[in-house]
């Protein structure tokens, strides 16, 4: 019943203010009075105990819808970070993924390399990996390396982070057939403006065993234009060598890269 007067006394508020002025100054005076009355009623009925005209909804019907979009779903992650031609003879392809988390996440990499008038060589890791820290990650891995060689089965724990000016920084110490690989990366993006970039990176291999040794140093500069599709394509340098085997290279790259 609170909802019909809250509907019809207004309306007969408004008619009688604009009844005709015969009623001379008593109706200056007790009109605005009844009508302020009559606008107050649909408060006293409802106060009453009446229904009001909108009932809210329950929160309970809610909670559980809350409950659900508030779950945090594993999502999966993917980067291509070079797709690119080595000068004119070489082919390179590095990605890295993961699926989990920001605290527990299951990563995968691949690399390979091919050169012209040789084998292709190519490692693929798996690994879980943990968060220690807000900046850092540690895991185990499990390496598997193709080549010229024999095949090979590499085990060991990883460390990632970011180091101090944004250096980000990738180690892996693991073990194989009695020998001690470690293999090290560090790169920094520099953005030059809102889509150019300049990447710089560093890149050490060395083994301990039969053959002790720093096997592979690269370093390599890639100035980059990101589009808004999350592509980038690059130019650059990259200086290669090999200690070990006393051997080095330096070519012009060029390529993309990619992530979703």
């Amino acid at each position: 019943m609170g909802s019909v007067m809250s509907r019809r006394l207004p309306l007969l508020a408004g008619v009688l203010l604009a009844l005709p002025g015969r009623w001379g100054w008593q109706r200056d005076r007790s009109l605005p009075l009844l009508a302020g009355v009559l606008l107050a009623l649909p408060l006293r009925a409802e106060a009453a105990g009446a229904s009001p005209a909108i009932q809210p909804t329950a929160q309970p019907v809610m909670q559980p819808v809350m409950q659900h979009s508030m779950k945090r779903q594993p999502i999966h992650a993917l980067t291509i970070d070079q797709l690119e031609w080595q000068g004119a003879a070489t082919f390179n392809l590095e990605m890295k993924g993961w699926y989990g988390g920001s605290l527990h996440r299951l990563v995968y990499a691949i690399e390979t390399e091919q050169s012209r008038g040789q084998a292709p060589e190519s490692d693929f890791d798996v690994g879980w990996q943990n968060a220690i820290s807000p900046f850092w990650d540690a895991g185990v891995t499990i390496r598997r390396h193709d080549g010229d060689e024999a095949e090979r089965n590499w085990f060991g724990a990883g460390l990632s982070g970011l180091l101090p000016y944004f250096i980000h920084f990738d180690g892996l110490l693991m073990t194989g057939e009695g020998d001690l690989l470690l293999d090290v990366e560090l790169t920094h993006e520099l953005p030059l403006s809102r889509h150019w970039t300049l990447e710089s990176r560093l890149e050490v291999e060395a083994v301990s065993g039969e053959h002790s040794g720093v096997e592979e140093v690269s370093v390599g500069f890639r100035f980059g234009h990101q589009s808004p599709n999350r592509l980038t394509r690059y130019i650059g340098v990259e200086w290669q060598g090999s200690p070990t085997e006393n051997r080095h290279r330096t070519a012009l790259v060029a390529g993309v890269s990619y992530w979703y």
